[in-house]
């Protein structure tokens, strides 16, 4: 009967003991999964800020471009106006003319 009592609560504290290293295990199973999902939030953040960075040098670039092109044109304007008024000036001296065409004095 002794022998039986000593089994039964052998028993027991092994059940017991396997059921605390089961708890302790599940805790620590929710912990990797809490784990992993701020892993995922990292990774989402992560790939948010390269996504949104890539933007903004792309903006930039755009905008830098469109200036450059504006500047371009605004610089290719004032030569061909030069010109055009330098050759009207050379074509007064040569004709002997002080009004140069398309003024009048």
């Amino acid at each position: 009967m002794l022998c039986a009592q000593n089994r039964l609560v052998l028993f027991y504290t092994l059940t017991n003991t396997r059921l605390a290293r089961l708890e302790h295990l599940s805790v620590q199973m929710k912990w990797v999964q809490v784990m992993h999902c701020w892993y995922l939030v990292v990774v989402v953040v992560v790939i948010v800020v390269v996504v949104v960075v890539i933007v903004v040098v792309v903006v930039v670039v755009v905008v830098v471009v469109v200036v450059v092109v504006v500047v371009a044109v605004a610089v290719v304007v004032v030569v061909v106006v030069e010109v055009v008024e330098m050759s009207a000036v050379l074509w007064a001296k040569q004709t002997g003319n002080r009004a140069t065409p398309g003024r009048s004095l």
